[in-house]
């Protein structure tokens, strides 16, 4: 990954009316996605390989611009500053159709879902996911986390804060919940615990 892999999408052939209007699924890996307010048939879209440069509102976009996609893949895909900082995407689309939404392996911030009215399921691996509030997602019945715990003993200091009890009060409606640690550290604070994470080696 980097600049020199990534690809403008062409404004020729599958993106010219009226063949974009007839796509119902599109895999992009590796390229600047294109702008989709002309692929009123797309349901399924893959954006993978993204590089580090795409801006926010080119995600953010995808949201708005394609009301009635139903699945959404993000997968591998970066966002940050010119400076090299991670960005926070932003998720506000009151009128999206979005019923599962998968991201993989991102490096933003974090994204954080503002309003995804009719989502059901998502699955957040390796990658932060944060619901506004509780009605944020109020069909969301599957959830599907996968955190990473580090791999640099000298970022031992360093704690990813999982708090599940805000997390679910969030996800009200969530029937199917699963949770995985993956990496070299791993570690469970009971609630009568005092807030100091312990670390435990596998």
């Amino acid at each position: 990954r980097g600049e020199r892999d990534a690809h403008t999408f062409p404004s020729l052939g599958l993106c010219e009316a009226p063949r974009a209007s007839r796509l119902r699924s599109l895999r992009l890996a590796g390229c600047v996605p294109p702008p989709l307010h002309g692929y009123g048939a797309l349901t399924v879209l893959v954006l993978q390989d993204l590089p580090e440069s795409t801006p926010a509102a080119a995600y953010e976009g995808v949201f708005t611009s394609c009301p009635q996609l139903q699945t959404l893949h993000l997968v591998s895909c970066g966002c940050s500053s010119a400076k090299g900082i991670m960005l926070v995407v932003f998720v506000d689309a009151p009128r999206s159709q979005m019923r599962e939404l998968v991201v993989e392996d991102c490096v933003f911030r974090q994204l954080q879902v503002v309003a995804l009215p009719r989502l059901e399921s998502l699955a957040s691996i390796r990658t932060r996911v944060f619901f506004e509030t509780s009605t944020s997602a109020p069909r969301l019945s599957q959830l599907n986390i996968t955190m990473h715990c580090g791999d640099d003993p000298l970022l031992l200091g360093w704690v990813l804060e999982l708090d599940l009890d805000g997390f679910v009060e969030d996800t009200p409606g969530t029937r199917s919940l699963v949770i995985r640690f993956t990496g070299p550290y791993r570690w469970i604070v009971p609630s009568s615990a005092p807030p100091a994470a312990e670390f435990l080696l596998p």
